[in-house]
């Protein structure tokens, strides 16, 4: 992460906790070093029973302190879970005042020979201290892929390969692939299994062999269930019987598996149709909408909307985006009628001698058959 000299205010943000975490500590070593003096990095951190507020003010009032000693310090905003208090322009609540003081204070411009760094899931970018970090400092988000976009595979493969960069070693391409068949979007392991497959090898002397990776990384059924979900919304019927294939033959109890993933359809079935369905309710014609909508549901609505089976307003907005993509490759019909074949499929998986493998790669083909295009 090259950065200018003279950039001092950073805020890094997303729902993918892992990644936040681990450039922020990279981002912090590049700014105070490796082994910082103490009073050249003042770490401000959230606390039981101290409010909000304070925490915001402790940060501005350690932003205007002066070093103690030559060299620039370093004031850390860690881990910090309320950047949802922010309020709009308008709010007079003590939480919003202290965010807009803030945001005031780095507008202005922050001294030379300080550097403020906040990190923290659910900064927004409509609000006044994220638009404050954009235009005198930098703002960074690392979301976690999203099995429902059709490109969490490569978001994920450049996810890992940064990793692999910073510990420095180098990953063949196909111990990527495995890798990401493995994790799923579980960004969180990545460093451990590449620990393990480091040390396994003897990496960086060594080189990194698929057959090194095998050997110490297992994968989760989960993970699995996230490929499945993805494949089942591109309407990739090939991807589907695929991931199918990788999971029954890794587990020790393939029938109970195949089980699983029958319900695993089912609720990507489910998770689509009620997105249609909340689609046609409000007239929304495409995905960008449907974020849009998300976004802009009231507290009430969002609670009305999810007591009536909507369960997709309550999910992430660009999630939400994502699954209505998914949902427009097939017509509510298509949905409606695999459900009731993958209801079928699941009992008979549990009453008849039919193999539950069978019945999954019958129900899925029937749902993803060879169509791309539903009704708009």
């Amino acid at each position: 992460m090259a950065l200018p000299d003279t950039t001092n205010v950073f805020l890094i943000t997303g729902s993918d906790v892992s990644t936040v975490t681990a450039e922020t500590a990279k981002l912090v070593r590049q700014t105070a070093g490796e082994n910082p003096d103490p009073f050249l990095l003042d770490i401000v951190r959230e606390r039981d029973g101290v409010p909000v507020t304070e925490t915001i003010n402790q940060v501005i009032r350690s932003v205007l302190s002066p070093s103690f000693l030559p060299g620039r310090k370093t004031v850390w905003l860690q881990n910090f879970a309320s950047f949802d208090q922010e309020g709009t322009k308008d709010s007079k609540t003590p939480e919003a005042v202290a965010f807009r003081t803030l945001a005031e204070l780095i507008t202005k411009g922050i001294p030379a020979d300080i550097a403020l760094i906040m990190n923290g899931s659910g900064a927004d970018q409509r609000k006044a201290l994220v638009r404050a970090c954009k235009a005198k400092g930098k703002f960074m988000v690392f979301d976690q892929p999203d099995v429902h976009d059709r490109d969490w595979i490569q978001t994920m493969r450049g996810v890992i390969n940064r990793c692999a960069v910073d510990k420095g070693v180098t990953l063949p391409d196909e111990v990527v692939s495995f890798l990401v068949e493995i994790l799923g979007t579980d960004t969180g392991r990545i460093g451990c299994e590449l620990e393990k497959i480091i040390c396994y090898s003897g990496a960086p002397e060594k080189p990194i062999t698929l057959e090194a990776a095998e050997a110490v990384c297992q994968g989760q059924g989960e993970t699995t269930g996230y490929a499945l979900g993805g494949a089942l919304g591109a309407r990739n019927l090939a991807e589907v019987l695929r991931v199918i294939n990788v999971n029954l033959e890794r587990s020790k109890d393939p029938d109970g598996a195949a089980r699983g993933l029958l319900i695993q359809t089912v609720n990507s079935c489910r998770q689509m149709l009620q997105t249609r369905i909340f689609m046609q309710q409000r007239r929304i014609k495409n995905p960008a909408q449907v974020m849009s909508a998300i976004q802009g549901l009231s507290d009430e609505d969002r609670g009305r909307c999810i007591a009536d089976g909507l369960e997709v307003a309550g999910f992430n907005p660009y999630r939400a985006k994502m699954l209505a993509e998914a949902a427009m490759r097939y017509t509510g019909p298509e949905l409606s009628t695999a459900l009731i074949h993958l209801r079928d499929a699941y009992w008979k998986g549990v009453s008849s001698s039919i193999p539950a493998r069978v019945l999954l790669e019958e129900a899925v083909a029937r749902l993803v058959g060879t169509g791309r295009a539903a009704a708009r």
